[in-house]
């Protein structure tokens, strides 16, 4: 008969608490790393066994046939790259072959053992590298190449022969053909024996077997068939007999013996036995697989077709577009505008709308009807204003108020001062702390504009400073905004300040102009590229020539207004500044402010002073997607860090949050720390700087720390360095002055 004490009994239904309360499977742990790509509009998949292997223009991912189970892949899981261009399945070996655009390769053997080749990437060769397709012969991958072909031993794993030829640069596809080897070129078909012995083909014995401009190449082991002209034609290997009128053809993946050839008006299957015609829908990719139409379609994932109407849509959740405007952070939540524009002041018409993450899931507006946002193109700025609101802004289309999906307000040239010409360029909005709504409109005469809480709009002249790039409203109220040259438009900044009456223009002094020199700004350079203020009220100015700070902002109207200072950091023969000349691109002030910046380098993590480098991130050595990034935000309430660049989206969880006077919400993560976690824990939800202590069940401390604005985090390890044992933990939180304060629990099951 089983007995239980009461102390157990009370323990048994504390630690089911704790484990339901505490778990949270949306977030990721501090220091870890998550992938954002668009998946509703594949480019291609293979099959490999029960799994299917999906990518798109960046990103792939891994679909189970069997359970269903989807799972993104990337740099994170030890892949080179996330950029794929093409995907090949080598039966005999179990070998997924995945092909990046920058020339590098990755073999998955047995989905266990994943092996970089990074030969042609190395290979001194000119032109291009990429791998434009990938076909198989015995135990040998044909890469056709921008250069030629390229022979790749499976089984010993090593790069055979090169085959090129003075006839020809750039192979599209390759086909290895009763003894001979086919290359489609824009040129034509070309041919050369195989050889007896070895893989070499002397680069002469290459001949032109048929001109025309051939795009996709393949064999079903009785005959070849290419579609060349946008005509689909097959082969004995000498002739070539057309078969149908000219169409738009995508993709040709071989499986068996049948070739699956899609084009705009539905899918042909090629066999020795001819071609089966299916009526499908226009997709990039469409192949039957155990007597189902799998489809990569243009906006809703791969699609399967199981029969009798049963269609299942396979994409993980993730933003509409690759590329992201500005970003609005509350609560749980993060906005991202799916419009952007280019630093020359160019929009880029983008149609994808804006995109809300929320606790590991995505949500994207053109999801759903909205007779307005249907046809707001370049949604680029974003603004939330104290009761939720949200306001977006369209470089084309005007500006909208949104509760949730529906339109409140909707501004344009017709009812408001916006600039009647198009491209309207709007290109930033903000809410004061009076609920006025500021926009700034690139290239107006009136390119600083207001409308009140009241609903009253006035605009505001700056001169010839029309081209504002953006804008942002300090403590203090001022409005400061980052200029383009142009037109003799000198780059820098403009600072207007509104006295506190923005519909009352006489009490205001005039605008000020923030440059390069002494006593004018003192910019290291005065192509400004980003502004941020930090929580002591100081301005961050990033630029083309490296990070200043103006440490006293609020001075700039006096008569003795302070310039930006560069941070000067080092000792001795080792001084210098922070960051250099680098141009810095985005810079984003944590819950405790501390400071992450872009720079052309990668993404940096500066302390509040500046003063220490904490951490560095790039290409090399994270999964960082590209140094290229154009846009930092973070949610509120995780301190998970969304980072933008031009090959999309990634994020990253930070050991720091917003926070309050008071805790809100406290999380432990993960709860249980199981044996295998070897991470940071979490302790989220705290007040500002919070001071964090943790003991034992028995009351003895083991660690100390203060929080990174509402976040704190513990290493698992007491004072001595020595991993904490199995049991239940302690964590007491207080903020500064011990006015409110919280306790949590830990259950820490040791390995």
């Amino acid at each position: 008969m089983y007995t239980c004490t009461m102390p157990i009994r009370y323990s048994l239904s504390f630690l089911l608490c704790l484990i339901f309360s505490f778990v949270d499977a949306q977030n990721i742990g501090v220091g870890q790393w998550r992938v954002h790509f668009p998946y509703n509009s594949p480019r291609g998949f293979v099959e490999a066994e029960e799994q299917l292997y999906i990518w798109g223009d960046q990103g792939f991912f891994r679909y189970d046939k069997q359970s269903g189970e989807r799972k993104i892949l990337s740099k994170i899981d030890g892949f080179s790259d996330v950029s794929v261009s093409t995907m090949h399945y080598h039966e005999s070996t179990k070998t997924l072959l995945i092909a990046y655009q920058n020339s590098v390769m990755d073999l998955l053997v047995n989905r266990e053992e994943l092996i970089q080749v990074p030969d042609i990437f190395l290979a001194s060769i000119n032109g291009s590298k990429e791998i434009n397709h990938i076909s198989a012969f015995e135990e040998y991958a044909i890469l056709s190449c921008g250069f030629g072909i390229q022979v790749y031993n499976l089984k010993k794993r090593e790069s055979t022969a090169t085959w090129r030829s003075p006839l020809f640069t750039e192979v599209l596809a390759a086909s290895v053909f009763q003894n001979k080897v086919y290359a489609a070129t824009e040129q034509g078909i070309y041919v050369a024996n195989l050889p007896s012995a070895g893989m070499t083909i002397n680069p002469g014995a290459w001949s032109l077997l048929r001109s025309g401009n051939a795009q996709l190449l393949g064999n079903d082991g009785s005959q070849l068939w290419t579609v060349m002209d946008s005509i689909l034609y097959r082969s004995d290997g000498t002739n070539f007999t057309a078969n149908g009128s000219k169409r738009v053809y995508y993709k040709m993946p071989k499986q068996g013996s049948q070739l699956f050839l899609n084009a705009d008006t539905g899918l042909f299957i090629l066999s020795p036995a001819g071609i089966d015609y299916r009526k499908t829908d226009p997709a990039s990719q469409v192949m039957l697989i155990d007597n189902m139409l799998y489809s990569a379609s243009f906006g809703f994932g791969i699609i399967i077709d199981r029969g009798g109407n049963a269609l299942e849509f396979i994409s993980p959740s993730g933003p509409q577009g690759l590329r992201a405007g500005k970003m609005a952070s509350k609560g749980s939540k993060i906005y991202i505008g799916g419009g952007f524009m280019f630093e020359r002041g160019a929009p880029s018409y983008s149609l994808d709308g804006y995109y809300v993450f929320e606790k590991g899931n995505w949500t994207n507006s053109r999801a759903s009807f909205n007779e307005y946002l249907d046809t707001f193109a370049d949604i680029h700025a974003i603004a939330l204003d104290p009761s939720g609101d949200l306001w977006l802004a369209s470089l084309l289309d005007g500006i909208v108020r949104m509760r949730g999906n529906t339109v409140l307000e909707h501004y344009s040239p017709l009812n408001s001062p916006l600039k009647a010409e198009l491209p309207m360029l709007i290109t930033s909005v903000q809410v004061d702390d009076q609920r006025n709504l500021w926009v700034s409109n690139y290239e107006s005469n009136y390119p600083l504009l207001v409308k009140t809480s009241g609903g009253v709009w006035d605009s505001f002249s700056l001169g010839n400073a029309t081209t504002v790039l953006d804008m942002i409203i300090t403590r203090d109220g001022n409005k400061w905004m980052k200029l383009r040259d142009k037109s003799g438009v000198s780059a820098g900044i403009m600072v207007y300040n509104d006295n506190g009456t923005p519909l009352d223009h006489s009490d205001d002094p005039n605008p000020k102009y923030l440059g390069i020199g002494a006593g004018n700004g003192n910019l290291p350079s005065a192509e400004v590229r980003c502004m941020t203020e930090d929580r002591n009220g100081q301005l961050w100015v990033g630029t083309a020539k490296g990070l200043a700070v103006f440490y006293s902002p609020s001075s700039i109207f006096t008569n003795r207004p302070s310039d930006a200072r560069q941070i000067v950091i080092g000792e001795g023969d080792n001084v210098g500044y922070l960051l250099g000349d680098e141009e810095i691109n985005a810079i984003y002030v944590d819950g405790g402010n501390r400071k992450w910046i872009a720079s052309r380098s990668g993404l940096w993590l500066v302390s509040p002073d500046g003063q220490e480098v904490l951490a560095n991130f790039n290409e090399e050595n994270s999964p960082l997607l590209s140094n290229q990034i154009t846009q930092l935000g973070m949610v509120e309430e995780t301190g998970e860090l969304f980072i933008a660049t031009d090959k999309g989206i990634i994020s990253y969880r930070t050991g720091s949050s917003a926070a309050g006077d008071v805790h809100t919400d406290v999380k432990v993560f993960p709860n249980p720390v199981k044996p295998d976690f070897d991470g940071p824990i979490t302790i989220s939800g705290l007040p500002q700087d919070a001071y964090v202590k943790i003991t034992d069940i028995s009351g003895n401390l083991i660690y100390e720390t203060r929080a990174n604005g509402g976040t704190a985090t513990w290493n698992g390890r007491n004072f001595s360095g020595r991993k904490a044992s199995t049991g239940v933990y302690m964590v007491f939180t207080a903020n500064q002055d011990a006015s409110d304060t919280f306790v949590s629990k830990i259950l820490f099951i040791a390995p």
